[in-house]
């Protein structure tokens, strides 16, 4: 066995025990408090790591089943720090449901990095309206209204208003967002009222708390 192989074993080892967690929590509908124990730092983060776990969950089942070759495929086009979009192009045409999502995921992903958003928008919508679990539903509608919010806020609201009102998994992230839209648009008194209810939810994670309390300070103080 190679050491790279070796490696890789390792750390898919290393995240099946983490995704054992991690589903163990969605079962218990406890995905909130699971993220609060983990601390995650930044919106961004956040999503970045429910796509990476989900990921790599893919790739130990499909190796348990026998589906290494396409495990593999993934595996060694995430290895590259700048990959064109149509790299997925074969995982999508090709692979089982999970990695058709993930590859579609990163697509998006691909194209955002090039600064091409209309067809980034395109894919996330998409997996939005069709895709069959909530959790990646929502995931898309979240990145497209990050990706919409430096863009036209007018259109990210009313995605980030569905999220927060649906009390899913990505229901504060969508809240903190909604909160920094509102002051895009010099509509301090909504952010400051948003930010105060989030600041005060037990299950909102101590670093995003440290972040909503930053804002309603400066709100209060007029800044």
């Amino acid at each position: 066995m190679t050491k790279r192989n070796r490696k890789k074993e390792e750390n898919v080892q290393d995240v099946n025990r983490f995704m054992r967690e991690v589903e163990s929590a969605m079962h218990v509908d406890n995905m909130l408090a699971f993220w609060n124990d983990h601390k995650f730092k930044i919106v961004s983060g956040v999503v970045g790591l429910f796509v990476v776990v989900t990921s790599w969950q893919w790739y130990a089942q499909t190796a348990e089943k026998g589906l290494k070759k396409q495990a593999d495929a993934l595996w060694s086009i995430e290895q590259n720090v700048d990959v064109a979009p149509e790299k997925y192009n074969t995982i999508i045409e090709n692979g089982s449901k999970g990695y058709q999502t993930y590859a579609w995921f990163a697509k998006a992903e691909s194209f955002v990095a090039q600064g091409e958003f209309n067809q980034a928008s395109a894919i996330y919508s998409d997996i939005a309206k069709n895709a069959n679990e909530k959790e990646f539903a929502e995931l898309a509608n979240l990145k497209l209204a990050m990706m919409m919010i430096e863009k036209d806020v007018s259109k990210a609201q009313p995605i980030l208003k569905e999220l927060a009102e649906n009390e899913g998994v990505f229901t504060l992230s969508a809240k903190e967002l909604l909160a920094i839209s509102y002051e895009k648009q010099n509509e301090q008194e909504k952010a400051l009222k948003l930010y105060e209810n989030l600041v005060v939810n037990p299950a909102l994670p101590q670093p995003m708390r440290q972040r909503v309390q930053g804002r309603v300070d400066a709100l209060n103080r007029g800044a």
